[in-house]
């Protein structure tokens, strides 16, 4: 489990950034139907900001400071789906080096937020 609170109108989960990045995001793809749709990141360090889709909608993770937050983008996502995520999260299991390292290479292929964005 891991230590995480809701913020503002309860739409967006806040972690203690007890875990890197890229392991919550392997955490996040044992979840059927979740797609990690791209990861930028620092070189250095693993502060990133990442897109997510879960059941059609789409979340933003990013980390300010030592923290994790993950929203979704729309206002409308629905708070069954939000809670599906949430509570997914909260039940967070260690991802060992193995698979923390084939998912970091597999989220270097992925394309950059920037890159999205642009898209849209």
């Amino acid at each position: 489990m891991v230590t995480a609170k809701l913020l503002g109108g309860g739409d967006t989960l806040e972690l203690q950034h007890s875990m890197s990045g890229t392991a919550l995001l392997v955490h996040l793809e044992r979840l059927p139907g979740l797609e990690v749709l791209n990861k930028s990141a620092w070189a250095l360090t693993d502060d990133f900001w990442a897109t997510i889709q879960y059941k059609e909608w789409l979340f933003v993770i990013e980390s300010p400071f030592a923290l994790l937050w993950i929203a979704p983008v729309a206002k409308d996502c629905p708070e069954d789906v939000i809670s599906e995520l949430f509570r997914h999260i909260e039940n967070y299991r260690f991802v060992g080096f193995p698979a923390w390292i084939k998912g970091y290479f597999r989220y270097l292929c992925k394309p950059h937020f920037k890159e999205i964005r642009e898209n849209d």
